[in-house]
């Protein structure tokens, strides 16, 4: 895709601008595609309008009750249902456009260029009425491809029969665009079925399992306790008859490891030896000796038979996928011990005991078990508690804290000045007579009301579930506004939604109006 420059600004609404660093010429327009987009309002398409300055043109795109689909998908990760309604909207963009004698190549295909409504299926898509090259024509699906290989990021759990067969039909130079709307239409029919049938299955698996431990365990006297997953447990898919599948084999490689977390068990009052198995090196292995002839054979029989742009990208996505998955599962399998079950229960005593690191849970659980139920642990176990009230001011999203401590560097007296005299940026909260510091450890540090998907939580009214945005690049610090409901104010002045505003250190910040939490730029 080429490269455009976006801008968003407050003129008759809330607008988008698009334009070139070269600069757009009105020469390079299509003028039939220009008095379409004009004079008439095309489904699934941004309302244009544009201005000519010095023969150069500049495209303006309403905004109004829309929102930006990448700042959508950071929010909620996607079911799969959710993935075929998402692209069957995209599907229906570029289907709409030959109504209109518009061309697909037009629509800018690119998550910061699309937005949607309410719904997700809602889509709207900017266009660019630029004359027609050769290049262009022969990309054909290239872009509509890369689109829909980087929406897989955004998905929980993937099916990887249903991938493969909407990947088929973006192999060649055409726009499969009737042919992919049709498979669509058909997967997301077959998603519920298969939701339900996979809620069906998981619940007689875990009838089968509590049965089998009851019995096992019935001469120890104790009840053992089970921990069950609250999602469905996805079973890998059939491979097809006759060829090795790729998509099932990623699907499987998911499938097989979040069956191994759900059939974890927890005992109470049960040896620690019990039911453990000793991790399999030679099965690491031999599935490590597959994926390399499973990526050889993508090559060969998708890129080598095709050498085209389009067959290029689909190896590259399913093998970066499957590398992906393979060093997932490979983790996963390197410590069988750390259960979900075991992680449930650091975490309810270190909510029982406030102020404990979270290292220090391992050893308190083992001291547990030498000591009786209403013995007090000795207080060398706490040597690491802190004491909540002797800090004034909350500090969250501090570095984690390192377990092996690296060997003090000697600094000569040029380093030394060097290194006190660079400052240490951070941002302070102030809401209700309380401050809180916040320090920017990360290069986007995003501020909202969902804590799984933010930096930082803010659980003051009015906050958006994706409110605010604050970019560190090269020393720099930028403010951007990511399409909240009501809105953000930098030093008194409305700020324009997604577009980004330099900061400096004493600026003030205000989110869900004057009333609402203040953050300010500080440095010390």
């Amino acid at each position: 895709m080429e490269r455009f420059r976006i801008d968003f600004a407050m003129n008759q609404g809330h607008e988008m601008i698009i334009d070139r660093e070269s600069g757009i010429y009105r020469s390079e327009l299509d003028d039939i595609e220009l008095h379409m987009l004009q004079n008439e309002r095309i489904p699934y398409l941004l309302p244009m309008d544009w201005f000519e300055l010095d023969t150069k043109v500049t495209f303006r795109y309403k905004l109004s009750g829309m929102k930006m689909l990448l700042h959508r998908l950071q929010q909620h990760p996607l079911t799969m249902e959710q993935y075929y309604t998402l692209i069957l909207g995209v599907a229906d963009a570029l289907y709409e456009c030959k109504h209109y004698m518009l061309r697909p190549e037009g629509c800018l295909l690119d998550e910061q260029f699309i937005f949607v409504g309410e719904k997700l299926h809602d889509i709207r898509l900017a266009y660019l009425p630029i004359k027609a090259s050769g290049g262009t024509q022969s990309m054909g699906a290239g872009d509509l491809l890369s689109l829909i290989v980087r929406f897989t990021s955004y998905i929980e759990q993937i099916d990887g029969d249903g991938l493969k067969r909407v990947l088929h039909h973006l192999t060649g130079k055409k726009w499969p665009l009737e042919e992919l709307r049709s498979t669509l239409l058909d997967l997301i029919g077959e998603a519920p079925r298969k939701q339900s049938s996979s809620a069906h299955q998981t619940k007689q698996m875990q009838q089968e399992q509590k049965a089998d431990v009851t019995e096992k365990y019935a001469w120890t006297g104790h009840q053992p306790r089970i921990a069950y997953p609250e999602e469905p447990i996805p079973q890998p898919p059939k491979p097809l008859a006759g060829e090795e599948d790729v998509s099932t084999f990623i699907s499987g490689l998911l499938g097989e490891t979040r069956h191994q977390q759900a059939s974890s068990l927890e005992y109470t009052d049960m040896p620690a030896y019990i039911g453990e198995e000793k991790p399999d090196a030679k099965k690491k292995w031999i599935l490590a000796a597959a994926l390399f002839i499973v990526i050889a054979c993508t090559w060969r029989f998708v890129y080598l038979e095709a050498a085209t742009r389009q067959s290029l990208l689909l190896s590259s996505g399913i093998t970066l996928l499957m590398i992906a998955v393979f060093i997932l599962v490979w983790l996963k399998g390197a410590n069988p011990n750390d259960t979900s079950a075991e992680r449930a229960c650091e975490q309810d005593l270190l909510e029982q005991t406030p102020g404990m690191f979270q290292g220090m849970a391992h050893l308190y659980a083992q001291g547990e078990d030498n000591q009786s139920a209403s013995h007090k642990p000795s207080a060398g176990v706490f040597e690491g508690w802190i004491d909540p009230s002797a800090a004034p001011l909350h500090v969250v999203a501090a570095n984690p804290v390192s377990r092996i401590g690296e060997p003090t560097v000697l600094l000569s007296r040029e380093q030394k000045q060097e290194h006190d005299m660079k400052p240490v940026i951070w941002l302070q909260r102030s809401w209700e007579g309380e401050q809180t510091k916040l320090e920017l450890t990360v290069e986007c540090f995003k501020i909202g009301r969902i804590g799984e998907k933010v930096d930082y939580a803010d659980c003051a009214n009015g906050i958006s579930r994706l409110h605010l945005e604050i970019e560190s690049s090269e020393g720099e610090h930028k403010a951007k506004d990511l399409g909240s409901r009501n809105g953000s104010l930098l030093n008194g002045q409305t700020m324009i939604p997604y577009k980004s505003y330099k900061l400096s250190i004493g600026d003030l910040i205000h989110l869900a109006g004057e009333q609402g939490p203040a953050y300010e730029l500080k440095s010390s």
